[in-house]
Parts: C-alpha cells; sequence; structure tokens
C-alpha cells in the first residue's frame, strides 16, 4: 500500500505534494499518479482504519460529531442573527474527509449553477465539460424494482460506487405521491442538470457489501503504484515559499508529524486540497492574504489576495413528525436501543434492517414554486444589495457572485431544498420513546449573506474565526420560512398525512409555532449548517476578488494550486460531495495537460 512512513516520506522530493487526503485531495492524487512518471505525496492530517464500521455502516448520520478522531470540531463565531449561537462546522478529519461522514445522498448541481461560473469569468468552466469530467469519478448501479424508477442504467466509469439503498419506505414513497399530488413535477433529469422537481436519488453505497463507497476508492485501487504515497497524521501548517522573478514559488509544505516539525519538498507543484475551511488558514500562514488580516497576526504579506473573503454556505432547519403505531416499515429511531442496535447490525450483514435505508428523497424548487410572495421577497432583497453595492459595502468577489445571484432569483433559480429522514432528527422539543419519526429538512440553497474565514493568530493549532454572517440578509430567513409552510402544507396533504399520528404529530416546531414571527423565532433558535461552505479562495479574475485563476493557480504564484470547495465562487442548488469530485476530475484534465 502506498502508506509511507515519516522515514520515508523525508527521503526524497516529488513531483506533486497534495495537501489533504479528502473528498477532493485522494480523487487527484489517483489521478494523478495515472502517469507513472511522476510522483505524488499526499499529506493527511488524520488517520485510516479500512475496517471502521463507524464510517462503512451507512445510515448513521452525524455519529461522528463530536468525536476528534473523525471529525474536526470547527465552530463558528457566535452569529448576531441566530440568537448569537456558535454554529457547528464538522469537517471529516479522516483519510478520506467528509466523504467518509457525510449523509451519502449524492445530488449533481443545476446546468445553470456550473455555467454561471464561466459567466463570472472563468473560461471552460460550464456544465458540459464539468459533467463530463465528473463521470469518470463513479459507476452507477441501478435501482430495485420498488423504485419504480426508469432510464437508469449501469455505468462502470469510476471507482466510486453509487447505488440505492436496499431497502425505501413507504414513507418516502408517500411523501413524494404528495408533492406529486400537490403539483410538484418529477424532477426531469436529476443527475443531467435539471434537477427542477422531485426524486429519488443514489447513495454513496456500494450495492454488494453494502458499505459506504468515499474517496479512499481512488486510494484502494491504486494501492500498489510505487508513484503514490500517503502520509497519515500529518498536519500542513504552511507552504515554503521562494521569490522567482517577481512571483512566488513553493518548494515544499511545512507540517507536524507527532512532535516533529518537517518539510515536504516538492518539485512541481503543491496542491491544496485541505478543503474550503482548512485551505484559506494554509495560504494566510504562508502570507497569502489580505494584509490588515495578515498583520494582526504577525504575518508578513507575500501576496496580497481575497482569500476568506467570498464565503457561502447553505443552511437548514427540521420538522420532525410522530408517525403513527404499525406504519410498516423500521425507522432509525431504533438504533436508541442497544438490543435493537445490535440486532440491526446482524441483519445489515445480510442486507437487511436499518442500516438499509438511507436518505434517499429530495426535491428542488424555485422560492416561486412554493409562494406568491416570492416577488416581493427579493425585491427588496435585489434593492438594497443594490444600494451597498454602490456604497462599495462588499469586497469585490462578493458584489461579483452577489450581482450573478441576483440574475439567477430572476431566473426563478433552485433555491429552496427539501429532503427526508426515517428518523427523529431535530430540536429543540425531545421524542417520546417507543414511537417512530419522519424528518423533512428544509435548507436555503440561496443564501444572500456573505461571511469571511480569516486567521486571528499565526499559530496553526488556532482555528480560524469562521464568520458565514448567516441570515443577515432578510430575504434568507424569509425564504426559510417560506419553505417550513410549503413542508407543512405538504403534512396536511394526503396521502402522506394518513401515515401521521393524531395531532400533536409535529413535535417540531410543534403546533404552538404557527405565524411567521414564530416559526423566523423558531428557525434562529435551531438553524444549522449543511457543511456546503464555497468561495473562501474563489476561482474569479483577479481583480474582481479572485484567488485562483481558472486553471486553479493562485495568482502571483508559479506552482500553487488549490483543488477543493474553496475555489467554486457562486453556491450551487444541491449537496457539494459531488461539486469536490468534479472539481478534483476537472484539475486533474488541467494539470496533467499542462505537464
Amino acid at each position: 500500500m502506498p502508506l509511507v512512513s515519516l522515514e520515508e516520506c523525508l527521503s526524497r522530493s516529488y513531483d506533486y505534494v497534495v495537501v489533504g487526503g479528502g473528498t477532493a485531495g485522494l480523487t487527484l492524487a489517483g489521478r494523478l499518479s495515472e502517469d507513472s512518471s511522476v510522483s505524488v505525496l499526499v499529506l493527511e492530517a488524520g488517520s485510516f482504519n479500512p475496517d471502521d464500521q463507524l464510517i462503512l455502516r451507512p445510515a448513521q448520520f452525524g455519529a461522528h460529531f463530536g468525536q476528534d478522531e473523525y471529525v474536526w470540531q470547527f465552530k463558528t463565531v457566535p452569529q448576531e442573527n441566530v440568537a448569537g449561537r456558535q454554529i457547528g462546522w464538522e469537517r471529516g478529519k479522516v483519510l478520506g474527509g467528509s466523504s467518509a461522514v457525510n449523509f451519502l445522498s449524492w445530488t449533481n448541481p443545476a446546468k445553470e449553477d456550473i455555467d454561471d461560473w464561466e459567466k463570472l469569468g472563468n473560461v471552460g468552466w460550464d456544465w458540459e465539460s464539468f459533467s463530463n469530467a465528473l463521470s469518470k469519478t463513479f459507476s452507477v448501479t441501478p435501482p430495485e424494482q420498488m423504485y419504480n424508477l426508469e432510464n437508469w442504467k449501469r455505468t462502470t466509469n469510476g471507482p466510486l460506487q453509487l447505488s440505492f439503498p436496499r431497502t425505501l419506505l413507504d414513507t418516502d414513497v408517500r411523501f413524494h405521491e404528495t408533492l406529486v399530488n400537490l403539483g410538484v413535477s418529477k424532477a426531469p433529469q436529476p443527475l443531467g442538470g435539471d434537477p427542477h422537481g422531485t426524486f429519488f436519488t443514489l447513495n454513496t453505497l456500494d450495492p454488494l457489501s453494502n458499505y459506504r463507497s468515499y474517496s479512499t476508492s481512488f486510494f484502494l485501487q491504486n494501492s500498489t503504484r510505487p508513484n503514490l504515497s500517503i502520509l497519515l497524521n500529518a498536519y500542513a501548517t504552511k507552504l515554503e515559499i521562494h521569490d522567482t522573478e517577481g512571483d512566488l514559488t513553493a518548494t515544499g509544505v511545512e507540517f507536524v508529524h507527532g512532535v516533529k516539525s518537517c518539510v515536504a519538498h516538492a518539485d512541481k507543484e503543491v496542491i491544496l486540497c485541505a478543503g474550503a475551511l482548512k485551505t484559506p488558514q494554509i495560504l494566510e500562514l504562508s502570507g497569502i492574504g489580505r494584509p490588515n488580516i495578515l498583520e494582526k497576526a504577525g504575518i508578513t504579506t507575500r501576496l496580497d489576495l481575497a482569500v476568506g473573503e467570498n464565503v457561502q454556505d447553505h443552511a437548514y432547519v427540521a420538522l420532525s413528525y410522530e408517525l403513527k403505531d404499525g406504519v410498516p416499515g423500521e425507522t432509525l429511531d431504533v438504533l436508541g436501543n442497544e438490543i435493537q442496535r445490535q440486532q440491526h447490525i446482524d441483519l445489515h450483514a445480510l442486507g437487511q434492517g436499518v442500516f438499509t435505508t438511507g436518505m434517499v428523497h429530495f426535491t428542488f424548487l424555485s422560492l416561486s414554486d412554493i409562494t406568491s410572495r416570492c416577488d416581493s421577497i427579493y425585491s427588496e432583497t435585489i434593492e438594497s444589495i443594490k444600494e451597498k453595492i454602490a456604497q462599495g459595502r462588499y469586497p469585490p468577489g462578493a458584489t461579483e457572485t452577489l450581482r450573478m445571484q441576483m440574475q439567477k432569483v430572476q431566473r426563478n433559480c433552485l433555491d429552496c431544498e427539501i429532503a427526508t429522514v426515517p428518523a427523529f432528527f431535530s430540536a429543540p422539543n425531545p421524542p417520546r420513546k417507543g414511537k417512530k419519526h419522519f424528518t423533512i429538512s428544509c435548507f436555503n440553497n440561496n443564501l444572500f449573506s456573505r461571511g469571511t474565514t480569516h486567521i486571528t493568530s499565526s499559530d496553526p493549532s488556532v482555528h480560524l474565526a469562521y464568520d458565514p454572517h448567516y441570515l443577515e440578509d432578510k430575504a434568507d430567513i424569509k425564504a426559510l420560512v417560506e419553505t417550513v409552510k410549503f413542508a407543512r402544507k405538504v403534512c396536511r396533504t394526503a396521502p402522506f398525512k394518513d401515515v401521521l399520528d393524531e395531532e400533536p404529530a409535529e413535535v417540531n416546531p410543534g403546533f404552538k409555532v404557527q405565524s411567521d414571527e414564530e416559526i423566523s423565532a423558531w428557525i434562529k433558535q435551531i438553524l444549522s449548517s449543511t457543511y456546503h461552505t464555497i468561495g473562501t479562495a474563489s476561482m474569479l479574475p483577479r481583480d474582481r476578488g479572485g484567488v485562483v485563476d481558472s486553471k486553479l493557480k493562485v495568482y502571483g504564484t508559479t506552482n500553487i494550486r488549490v483543488v477543493d470547495l474553496s475555489i467554486a465562487p457562486l453556491h450551487i442548488s444541491g449537496h457539494t460531495q459531488s461539486l469536490a469530485y468534479g472539481i478534483a476530475e476537472k484539475a486533474s484534465i488541467i494539470i496533467r495537460g499542462s505537464i
């Protein structure tokens, strides 16, 4: 296997040093090492246990959170508009990154989302080229007959396995049918650039083993390659940089391994794949960022770039309902009983039980699909943003993307999302013991609020100040309120309403929460991140707040690239797992084409 010791790592230099063995990092390393003439080193801060059941066994949503060996315990700074709370921003801290700890669901962006990136000045970043690159990542196993889906074909393109969970619950089917009864169309091409509507989707799931498939697939299938090396427990701190005829050249990466400070040497390129929350830290600690930020931390500015200035995220709230006694199918509620949990672990080995369920039902809609108030909500925000832009109150990167975002809402982008979970997954009211639950998550995928991520210290062990400015723009919470109201409408409609317990079936927020003001107050108390942060090293023209160009190279450098969600300049209508894989696949084409 390409896992190497510290001594082996330090005994030589490498053509490419990849910082971060997560979703994008392992994908990129796997692709670059296909060329036997180059050597690739991956520095990963976490560990790797190929048989870890907490990672492999699906449907253990959130089980890794709070455990330092699995996740980075990041938190935002207190958020003024969500009751002063600090919001958890956990990320995967193992080989495989967040692909090892996420909720397994696979959704692709809308075609327009990626085409907008090219319109922002990124030549070659359009839907067609992106989707072609992404298709190399995965292999698809068509669904079982129970999903009643057509036109799914088996593919064997890439190492990541995508399939449908073996168990589909009646509650998900009823929820889907109810949406259709309410006039929501079935999504025409949920993975082909048009997810507008409701659909069942794939999970990152190996259909043979019933285990999670994640980015270690790119590592395991290449475990005999002599030109691919991975060093675990290597915490990258900064880049070793030198001036080269006016530009900066990275010759290595400084990292800590145990108590030892070390340097991994790069002959060709250093590629940052540390994720949207760690990549900006490494750049700023290396002297790449805004001078006012770096000087406060005692760091000399080497390159003035807008690192950490165009931060965007998705946010959600969740409603939970009690199901009637006798509703068929087990929910994840049974896992709270240790005896039943062990029974379902045994069943999973047979391809049965609750661990063969998953998050499979998604709906992507525009705000205009669910409320007549769409125009009034967005017109007020658009006027406010135009005024702030005229006053110069946004940094350049945020200004450019907000202009594009205003165009998106005018064409009815898919800003509202609803996803279902066969479990109790909400707050603040607790569940009743012995009851089955169904949770409806309501997402805002088009937040107008823009945030920042910056260092506050030259100490690499000190996390950044993560400040997403949640709900700073009034449209963000108004859109969520309307999505919650629409979800409740679904629950009052047959056939889904027939599986809900008698009132009070709604546990959260509960039927005492009715008015827009009451719903808003509840949202502020329980709003959570969807862990989809982007934009911290945006791919934009340099004079418009860009950190990297369309070849993913950091401006003003000869050989430093960023290949992770940091580079996404404008958010998508969907979850970011596929986006991270697609960025890595696209990057491999770019980099190998320039060799």
